[in-house]
C-alpha cells in the first residue's frame, strides 16, 4: 500500500542479493487529478526501509498532471532511474515521455539534465529539463517510455512510443541518451528511432520490453493494438543497421507479450495472454497464459511445448482486467 493515497498502482520490483527490494508505481487520491510516482524501499523481513525517503516512501512528479511509472533500474553505485509518462500542461494536453535520476538517498541527480529530471519534445526535438522555463506551444506531439537499458558506457536506451504530427498513431519508439541526460544525436534521427512493424493493421503500436543480448543485438517486445495480433518481436542488429520482426501466432487469437526474461543458455522465454476474438470482442482480459521459447538465434525452441509454444487454460472470467 502507498502510504497517504486512496489507490496504489505498483509496475514494478526490483530484488536485491540481500533481500531487500524496490517498488515503484503510483499513486491517486480521488479529489485531485496528480498521480504522482512512489517509490519504497522494503528491508528483507518485508518492512518499509524508514532510512529512505519519509518512512521508507518517496513521491515526486515530473510535471504536475496525471503521471503514470514503467519501469526502474538501479545504478552499481545505488543511484536508480525511472521512465514512464507525463501529461504536459502547457498548451495542448498530451503525453511526454519522462526520465528521472536520483541518488540512494532519493534525491534528484543534479549530473543528469541539470535537475535530475528530463522529458522529451518531439515537436522541438530536444530535451528539455523538467522546471526550466520554456515558451507554451500548441501541438499533439508526445509519446512514452515502457522500458529503459542501462548499457555499460552508461548511456541508456528507453523505448516506448512516439508520436508525431506527421503521424496517424502511435509508432514504436527508441531513444538514446548520453549519461548525462543529453539525447545522443549520433543516434538514427537525433537520437530516436520510430519504426513500425510490417503486416499489422493500422492502429497504435509500442515497444513494451527490451533487452540487449551479449551480441549487442536488441529484443524488443511490441504492442499492438490492432485486429487481430501475433506475439511480435522486433530485433536490431548490433550495427543498428537493420531490424527484424519475428512473431509468434497463437491459432489466430489476439495475443499479447506481457514480459520476456533472457535465460542464461541465451534462450529468451515469453509469457504472455491469448484472447479469442469473440471474447475480446465482449470485453475479456485473457481467455489463456501464452508462453513461448525462442533458440538464441531467436527461433522457436522445438523442445519446448508444441513448436516453441504452449498455451495455459485459465477460465475465460477475466472481464475488463
Amino acid at each position: 500500500d502507498f502510504i497517504g493515497f486512496d489507490a496504489s498502482h505498483p509496475v514494478d520490483l526490483h530484488l536485491l542479493d540481500d533481500g531487500t527490494f524496490w517498488v515503484l508505481g503510483y499513486g491517486q487520491k480521488f479529489d485531485t487529478i496528480e498521480q504522482p510516482y512512489i517509490i519504497q524501499r522494503y528491508l528483507a523481513d518485508g518492512q518499509l526501509d524508514t532510512s529512505f525517503g519519509d518512512q521508507g516512501q518517496q513521491i515526486f512528479q515530473f510535471i504536475g498532471a496525471p503521471e503514470i511509472a514503467s519501469r526502474m533500474l538501479l545504478y552499481p553505485d545505488g543511484r536508480y532511474m525511472v521512465t514512464g509518462q507525463a501529461f504536459d500542461t502547457i498548451g495542448i494536453r498530451r503525453e511526454l515521455p519522462v526520465l528521472g535520476r536520483f541518488d540512494q538517498t532519493g534525491k534528484p541527480d543534479s549530473t543528469f539534465g541539470r535537475t535530475g529530471k528530463v522529458a522529451l519534445d518531439f515537436a522541438q526535438g530536444v530535451i528539455f529539463n523538467i522546471g526550466a522555463p520554456r515558451a507554451p506551444v500548441r501541438h499533439i506531439n508526445g509519446g512514452y517510455f515502457r522500458d529503459i537499458h542501462l548499457a555499460a558506457d552508461g548511456s541508456i536506451l528507453a523505448a516506448g512510443a512516439v508520436y508525431y504530427n506527421d503521424f496517424s498513431y502511435f509508432r514504436c519508439g527508441l531513444v538514446r541518451f548520453l549519461p548525462d541526460g543529453r539525447i545522443d544525436s549520433s543516434f538514427y534521427n537525433n537520437g530516436v528511432l520510430a519504426f513500425e512493424p510490417p503486416a499489422f493493421s493500422v492502429g497504435d503500436r509500442f515497444i513494451e520490453h527490451l533487452e540487449v543480448l551479449p551480441d549487442g543485438r536488441v529484443v524488443m517486445s511490441i504492442r499492438i493494438e490492432a485486429t487481430p495480433q501475433n506475439f511480435a518481436l522486433a530485433i536490431l542488429d548490433p550495427d543498428l543497421s537493420e531490424l527484424t520482426y519475428p512473431s509468434l501466432d497463437f491459432g489466430g487469437n489476439f495475443d499479447y507479450i506481457e514480459d520476456f526474461a533472457v535465460l542464461p543458455d541465451g534462450k529468451i522465454f515469453l509469457v504472455g495472454r491469448s484472447i479469442l476474438p469473440s471474447n475480446f470482442a465482449a470485453g475479456y482480459f485473457s481467455d489463456q497464459t501464452a508462453l513461448a521459447r525462442l533458440n538464441a538465434n531467436l527461433l522457436p525452441d522445438n523442445t519446448f511445448g508444441t513448436n516453441g509454444k504452449m498455451l495455459v487454460d485459465v477460465g475465460t472470467n477475466l472481464k475488463d482486467g
